[in-house]
């Protein structure tokens, strides 16, 4: 037996492999536009959710009318990505189309609450 060789196979690491991969297709240029625009739908539901969840937070530091301009804000744009998303998918649309609908329906009553406050003081 070698002096360097070791005793249980189980201790030797194995020495990294590199795997260069030259069948991987190029990026072509519609693919590049899904990835950007699933980028952009990842970053907006980001600041959607971020202005659905900060609402209550503007409504203490702040006052109340600022916060509910925020949740409507974000409401409506959840309403307009959510269309987006439905036309796009079709195998869920019709469950997309009715969290549509209810966003939109939940934005207009919070325009009208706002409106009311803004209104009567």
């Amino acid at each position: 037996m070698m002096r360097n060789e070791p005793t249980d196979p189980r201790s030797v690491t194995p020495e990294p492999t590199v795997v260069m991969r030259d069948d991987q297709p190029e990026l072509t240029d519609e693919r590049r536009e899904e990835l950007l625009r699933n980028r952009t739908a990842t970053l907006q539901a980001m600041v959607i959710t971020l202005g659905v969840v900060l609402a209550p937070f503007i409504a203490l530091m702040f006052n109340v009318d600022f916060a509910l301009g925020v949740l409507a804000v974000a409401l409506a744009f959840t309403t307009v990505l959510t269309f987006n998303g439905a036309r796009r998918n079709p195998t869920q649309r019709s469950r997309l189309y009715s969290s549509a609908i209810l966003n939109g329906v939940l934005t207009i009553a919070i325009v009208i609450v706002l409106a009311m406050r803004l209104a009567f003081g």
